[in-house]
């Protein structure tokens, strides 16, 4: 081998070398930073700081976030109505049945039906809700039908 060739051969590897480390160097460096912007956001965005330092701030927060759930779940009278309108068209004219075709697929599939994200938001809050409800109210059913259990007082005898 020639030295021309072994010292091209030497600066590739060192090269390749130098830009692996670097490579290396960065992801630290981001990995670093990244964990630092994490403890900055930790350190002053801390609710209860925040609440005790600034209380109607956090309640108007509050009011303003529950306002904002309420527009997103509940549709307005119009989305109401054109919603009753397509039940009332879809009852009314009911869709043929799907064709199959050669390859067993059939051409029209039933569309899905949309709904909107405050409405998929409320019905999985709902759902994760439910089963703490049906506790609740099976416990006081069962506390109220249940009778209390009997006394262990013992009386002395009476000296008659």
């Amino acid at each position: 081998m020639s030295v021309s060739t072994k010292s091209a051969t030497e600066s590739k590897v060192s090269e390749s070398d130098f830009l692996r480390q670097e490579a290396e160097n960065a992801k630290l460096r981001m990995g670093a930073a990244l964990n630092q912007a994490k403890e900055a956001m930790v350190g002053k965005v801390d609710p209860h700081k925040l609440t005790r330092k600034h209380p109607i701030l956090s309640i108007l927060t509050a009011v303003i976030g529950g306002f904002v759930a309420a527009l997103l779940a509940i549709p307005s009278r119009e989305e109401q109505e054109l919603r009753r309108l397509e039940r009332l068209h879809r009852a009314t004219h009911p869709a043929p049945p799907p064709s199959q075709t050669s390859n067993g697929k059939s051409e029209n599939p039933a569309p899905a039906e949309k709904r909107s994200i405050g409405a998929v938001i409320v019905h999985e809050i709902i759902g994760m809700i439910k089963p703490i409800l049906l506790a609740t109210i099976t416990a006081g059913i069962k506390s109220a039908t249940t009778p209390p259990p009997a006394s262990a007082e013992v009386k002395p005898p009476e000296n008659g």
